[in-house]
């Protein structure tokens, strides 16, 4: 079975494909959110340590990368704003990117 953080590498990529091709990814974001949440909770309840930390440091970066994306994209800073665009993606999974 998948992990859940492949599981949502994968929904994120399944949503960004849709999008290209016009389709409602709504019910598809939704349920991405869930599963993040879902990895937030298991992580926590988690008996390991790292799987917890890990979490709990993409939950609590996400605002910030979010402001550094918004403020690269204000000053025309390309360069910044992929590194951005990466970590919220790549990294951090966040599920609204």
């Amino acid at each position: 079975m998948r992990t859940l953080e492949a599981r949502i590498r994968r929904g994120k990529t399944a949503i960004r494909e849709a999008r290209r091709r016009g389709l409602n990814t709504a019910a598809w974001e939704l349920h991405l959110l869930q599963l993040w949440e879902t990895a937030l909770a298991t992580a926590q309840s988690s008996s390991e340590f790292e799987p917890w930390v890990l979490w709990e440091w993409r939950r609590v970066s996400i605002p910030e990368w979010r402001r550094i994306l918004d403020d690269a994209s204000e000053k025309g800073d390309s360069r910044r704003q992929d590194y951005a665009n990466w970590m919220l993606e790549e990294i951090l999974l966040d599920p609204e990117v």
